[in-house]
């Protein structure tokens, strides 16, 4: 079960304007280094690229308003379905809960490895934080 996620001025005001772009609603962002994540409704996503020509023209829009690489990541009660929503389009071979509250994401391919842990941890710090406001766990790559 999801928790209530508060957000701050600045997220409140970068969701709002991305609902306008899109059109559709955001239920959280999340800003990294390199990348903005906004975490949308389930169904979100297909709403956005329901016209798939539209929907790069607005992501792009969007991209250059905030200027930087925007993902969107479709939300799900699920921690392990919504981990793969959010790494996509990696793929690994199991993501698995363990008894700790931690989320293991196994994988033997170093290339994923490399990319879902980031440049000094960066990808997996957001992917942590992203997991920590909603399931209230910890996510481990081995």
């Amino acid at each position: 079960m999801s928790k209530r996620v508060k957000l701050d001025q600045k997220d409140f005001a970068y969701s709002l304007v991305m609902e306008k772009f899109l059109r559709v609603k955001v239920k959280d962002s999340i800003k990294g280094e390199e990348n903005f994540y906004f975490i949308l409704y389930p169904g979100g996503i297909r709403k956005v690229f329901a016209n798939k020509e539209s929907g790069k023209r607005l992501l792009q829009k969007a991209q250059e308003h905030f200027g930087m690489r925007i993902r969107l990541v479709e939300f799900n009660d699920n921690p392990q379905r919504f981990i793969q929503n959010f790494i996509y389009p990696l793929k690994v071979e199991e993501i698995s809960e363990a008894e700790n509250d931690e989320i293991i994401i196994k994988d033997s391919d170093r290339k994923t490895k490399s990319l879902l842990i980031g440049r000094n941890a960066r990808n997996l710090n957001v992917l942590n934080m992203a997991i920590g406001r909603y399931f209230n766990k910890k996510v481990k790559v081995i």
